[in-house]
């Protein structure tokens, strides 16, 4: 039997820039998802979302200080 795994990925870096866009963006990819999930688990077919959590690494070097507050409360 072949076993199927749909992986999708969202993530809350840039937040800041576009908010409500992201915000939509990051919610379609978690819903549709979930809706998969729940539409094909019955056929063996899993799916998962993966949410990372903030974590601080030296991508965002060049990010001004002031984008940066929202993401230093979460991962300081």
């Amino acid at each position: 039997m072949t076993t199927w795994l749909i992986t999708g990925c969202s993530t809350g870096l840039g937040r800041h820039l576009a908010q409500a866009v992201l915000e939509a963006g990051f919610n379609a990819v978690v819903g549709f998802h979930e809706t998969l999930r729940n539409e094909l688990g019955a056929d063996g077919i899993r799916v998962t979302v993966i949410e990372p959590g903030a974590v601080w690494t030296e991508f965002g070097r060049n990010v001004p200080e002031q984008a940066l507050r929202p993401v230093k409360q979460v991962a300081p």
